[in-house]
This record gives C-alpha cells, structure tokens and sequence, in this order.
C-alpha cells in the first residue's frame, strides 16, 4: 500500500515537473522570439544623416544622375538627331530613341545608386519593382510627352526647327527625372523604414545579415540558465520517463 501510495506520488510530481519543463521551455522560445524581433527591429532602423551627410549623399546622386544622364543623351543623339538611325522621309521615331536612352540610364543609375549612394540593405526584388513602377509613371508621360513637345515646337517654328532642339526637350526631361527620382528614391525604396511597413503589408520576409550568418555558419547558442530547483525537476521527470522511479526516502535511509 505504502508503494502503491508511493508510485502515485511520484507520478503526480512527474506530471507536475513535465508542466514545469514545459512552462519554461514555453517562456525560454518567447524570449528568443523577442530577441529575433528586437534584432530585426535595430537592423531595419537607420540613423538621421547629418547635414554633411546629406550633402554628401546628394553630391554622389547627382554625380551618378550626371552619368546616367550623358548615357541617355549620347544614346538618344547616336539614334536619333545625330545620326537619323530612328528617323525616315514620313515620320520621326525619336520617342523610340527617348526611350533606349532612358532605359539604359535607369540601368546604371539604379544599380550605383543602391550600392554607392544610398548603401541601402533593401530588399533587392521588391526596390527594383518599386522603381519599375515609378517609371511606368514617368517612362509614358516623359516619352510621349517630349514627343508632343516636339512636334508642337517643329509646327511653331516652321522653317527655323533645328533637330539639335530635340536635345534641349531631351535635358529639360532629364532634369524632371533627376529631381523627381531622387524623392522617390531616398524616401521610398532605399528608406529602411518605409521598406519595412510594405514587406509587412505584403507578407515579404526580408533575410538580414543576421539570419544570413546564422544560416551560413552555426551559432552557439547561449545555454539557458536555470535555478537548482528546476534542474532537479527536470532530473526528476527524466527519471520518471525512462520508467525508473526514485526509491522512497525511508528506504534510501534504512539502506
């Protein structure tokens, strides 16, 4: 009877002691949780730029811009004004070399931009489809638009048109997409903060440096620390697993 007693005893402490177990085992996977969100929050928050900073920062854009901006106007003068490549006897395809220009620009310059200007740890698919989606925006409207231009100004001008006009038209776009990207760059897709809030809304899960290093090479883990009480718990309810039982103090004392 005393065993049987006993017996009951020691499995109500190995249920006790397996809640316990897994009460902490709970609490320790929330703290490291927590710390994984802490991480991740102090990775995606930057700190403000100084103001010499900022007109570092705006001296490299517009250095990469001026680039950017030589590669489209060489481009669109090469097969356009300056050659006549896109251009017959009934119509003028300069929109055509517009655009080989700009997309060539937007090329370079998005790619100096992230990596020199900015430094930007963004997510690299969603940035360029953020700046895909202002130059579907810009792209039509500058394109068609500077068109538009300059056949208002050859049927205003009559006989004084010059083609070298068209590079006037092709600088005043250009200075309309230096300023307008620059905002739509440093406050949308290289901004770590505003990057975060559409990964979120999207469901996008971004891999910092962090978790890459974690992948990559295995992380010692700092072990978790516990009071004596619940180590001899856990020992306790290791025991009982394994379908050994602790004999009884009485026994242990007469022995």
């Amino acid at each position: 009877m005393k065993n049987e007693s006993h017996e009951i005893k020691t499995a109500t402490d190995a249920d006790v002691n397996t809640d316990r177990e897994a009460k902490i085992s709970g609490e320790v996977a929330d703290k490291e949780a927590q710390h994984s969100t802490n991480n991740n929050e102090k990775s995606t928050q930057a700190k403000p730029l100084t103001k010499k900073q900022l007109f570092l920062q705006l001296l490299i854009f517009t250095a990469c811009m001026a680039s950017a901006g030589v590669i489209q106007f060489v481009t669109t003068g090469l097969l356009s004004t300056w050659t006549g490549l896109m251009k017959s006897e009934q119509d003028d395809y300069y929109w055509c070399a517009y655009l080989a220009g700009l997309v060539l620009s937007v090329i370079w310059s998005f790619t100096f931009n992230r990596k020199f200007t900015f430094k930007a740890a963004s997510n690299l698919p969603l940035a360029m489809a953020l700046v895909a989606l202002y130059y579907c925006a810009f792209a039509p409207l500058s394109t068609f638009g500077a068109d538009a231009i300059v056949d208002a100004w050859k049927a205003a001008a009559g006989t004084g048109w010059d083609e070298n006009y068209k590079m006037a038209i092709t600088v005043a776009m250009m200075l309309i997409n230096f300023v307008t990207e620059y905002l739509w760059e440093k406050f949308i897709v290289f901004n770590d903060s505003v990057m975060t809030k559409i990964e979120r809304k999207l469901h996008i899960k971004r891999k910092n440096k962090t978790d890459e290093k974690e992948n990559d090479n295995a992380v010692t883990e700092e072990p978790v620390k516990t009071t004596p009480t619940e180590e001899a718990a856990i020992t306790v309810n290791e025991t009982a697993t394994d379908g050994q039982t602790a004999p009884p103090p009485e026994k242990q004392n007469n022995e």
